[in-house]
């Protein structure tokens, strides 16, 4: 292998390993242990966690960044709205009489 082949092969797996760390992360970020995001990747990209290249583990970090998006959402137009109907003081008046 020429000096050239192997930087270049070096290069890929320092990115492999960054990506697996973004990973890591972002499903910790979502309250899932190692396990957990071990196991969502290898069920996403159908190979082994040893096996996921660079691109199965971009499609895995586009997942959960789309988790977090759709959770962040969700949380936003929650806070919005009160979590149950509030009755207005007529409500309270008819219920009194009836």
């Amino acid at each position: 292998m020429t000096r050239r082949g192997r930087r270049s092969a070096r290069i890929r797996q320092r990115q492999r390993v960054r990506l697996r760390l973004v990973v890591l992360r972002l499903g910790g970020r979502l309250g899932w242990g190692p396990r957990d995001v071990i196991g969502f990747a290898e069920a996403l990209t159908n190979r082994s966690w040893r096996r996921c290249g660079r691109t199965d583990l971009e499609a895995v970090r586009d997942e959960f960044l789309a988790l977090r998006w759709v959770i962040r959402r969700k949380s936003a137009r929650r806070s919005v709205r009160p979590p149950f109907p509030r009755p207005n003081l007529m409500e309270y008046r008819h219920a009194a009489e009836g």
